[in-house]
Order: structure tokens, then C-alpha cells, then sequence
């Protein structure tokens, strides 16, 4: 993920789209669990994923659909904490999440 850049921007030009097109959906670990947001463009906000789509497209005009999954104790979990299954309780929030983000996604399509 973190280095996804190239192929999207490959992806876009195969299917000749613009940036503008794309709608990017990922998680925020800077956002509590379960929480969705919506930007229309702006920054990586320090997400490797998000600063290589951006840089292979050259553009921050992309809309985004981010999906919190909390950030963990220590900076040193944040690899383990996004790559790991949720805990049982927490899949309702996930579940709802998930549910939103697909409503925003469609949105913005309409």
C-alpha cells in the first residue's frame, strides 16, 4: 500500500481518467474507530499510501473517503495496528463504518 502511487496512476491512465475521477478510500489512524470523513482534497496528512498517490499523480485534488481505526498507544504499533484483524468487539463499529463509507462513496458518484 504504501508505495501504490505508480499503479494507480497506471490504472488511471489505462481507463483514461482524470485524478479528479477517483474517489480514494482508506483508513485514518488519526480518526477514533468507526469514524468517517469525507475531503474533497488537501494533504497526505502523513499516510505513506495516501503521499505516493499523490505524488505519482501530482495532484491533491482528490476525494477521499477516510475510515478511522484509532491510533495505537505507541508510534512503534501503528505497522502491527493497521495490519491486524479487529478485536470482536470492535466489529460493530467497523461494521457501521464500512456501511457509512459506502454511502459516501456513492455520493459522490450521484
Amino acid at each position: 500500500m504504501n508505495e501504490s502511487g505508480p499503479v494507480v496512476a497506471k490504472l488511471l491512465r489505462r481507463v483514461d481518467a482524470d485524478p479528479t475521477d477517483m474517489i480514494l478510500v482508506y483508513d485514518d489512524i488519526d480518526l477514533p474507530l468507526g469514524t468517517v470523513r469525507l475531503r474533497m482534497k488537501g494533504s497526505h496528512g502523513g499516510h505513506n499510501g495516501v503521499r505516493s498517490i499523490l505524488a505519482a499523480l501530482g495532484t491533491q485534488e482528490i476525494k477521499r473517503v477516510k475510515v478511522g481505526v484509532g491510533r495505537p498507544d505507541q508510534k512503534a504499533d501503528v505497522p502491527d495496528h493497521v495490519l491486524t484483524t479487529f478485536e470482536r468487539d470492535e466489529l460493530p463499529a467497523v461494521e457501521a463504518a464500512v456501511e457509512q463509507a459506502a454511502e459516501r462513496v456513492l455520493s459522490l458518484v450521484a
